[in-house]
């Protein structure tokens, strides 16, 4: 599993929770996650979503479209 993956898993999971310290210890997985990635602007929205206590969906649909985005340009480049 990819530092993309795992941000992309902790973003999710944060996006299902009910109680917001929960969402934002999952925004911070993936704020780490980002940073292992080498995507230290999106880690900063992760970490900013996270220091608002959970952020809002908002938040997390951009990261989802960056990963997804970065993920697909990495699939085709390899071929």
């Amino acid at each position: 599993m990819t530092s993309l993956d795992r941000a992309r898993v902790s973003l999710w999971r944060a996006a299902e929770c009910d109680s917001s310290m929960l969402r934002a210890n999952y925004l911070y997985a993936a704020r780490d996650a980002l940073l292992a990635a080498g995507h230290p602007e999106w880690a900063d929205l992760a970490e900013s979503a996270a220091a608002r206590i959970g952020g809002d969906g908002a938040d997390m649909e951009r990261l989802l479209f960056e990963i997804d985005c970065e993920c697909s340009r990495r699939e085709h480049a390899a071929g």
